[in-house]
């Protein structure tokens, strides 16, 4: 029989078949072109890693989030996905520090202020019966009882607390007359030791 291109002739089937299905031959030990061994690839620890674990296990936190945002067409779960990391990246980098705050039997906190000089905070609230008090830190054995110091009575109810970094231009609250405003000038000089007066 003759030859066509792509195609071989099997004797047994007395037919043609395509050469792409032509099957293997076994080897023969007299055959006058030895077969080569391939080295065999051995696999990547990501390619067994993926091979026994073909789920993603369950990452917590921002990572999570981002993970689950890479798969998702639908907006409304996108925007989720993107609120979350923000929090999660807003709470890892805030640092923030519980102070417990007194509870006055006799009065009501009317203002309260946190102030940031030369890296060293300090804390200050006012209450109804005019006291300004200052936060001068916490039992490290009994942490619910705080210090807070009564510094100077205003002899009115504390109507806001401002630092010198305020604007100067606020426009006191009705219910306040101008006068009580000018009382900021006692904090100044309580958060500032070294301002002179």
């Amino acid at each position: 029989m003759r030859d066509l291109p792509g195609m071989y002739w099997d004797a047994d089937k007395n037919r043609y078949f395509p050469i792409g299905s032509k099957p293997a031959a076994p080897p023969t030990s007299g055959s006058a072109r030895p077969q080569r061994n391939l080295p065999e690839s051995k696999p990547s620890a990501d390619t067994r890693k993926a091979a026994q674990n073909p789920k993603r296990k369950r990452v917590p936190g921002a990572w999570q989030a981002n993970e689950r945002m890479k798969g998702s067409v639908f907006s409304a779960q996108t925007r989720r996905c993107v609120h979350e990391i923000l929090c999660k990246n807003i709470a890892y980098t805030s640092r923030m520090t519980k102070v417990p705050v007194p509870n006055p039997t006799h009065s009501s906190i009317t203002a309260f202020r946190t102030v940031t000089a030369n890296n060293h905070t300090k804390m200050f609230y006012g209450d109804t019966n005019g006291w300004l008090y200052s936060y001068a830190g916490h039992d490290e054995e009994e942490y619910e009882r705080a210090f807070w110091t009564p510094e100077l009575n205003l002899m009115s109810e504390v109507p806001v607390l401002r630092n010198r970094l305020d604007d100067d231009t606020h426009t006191p609250c009705p219910r306040y007359p101008q006068s009580a405003y000018q009382n900021g000038d006692a904090l100044r000089r309580l958060s500032d030791p070294h301002q002179k007066s």
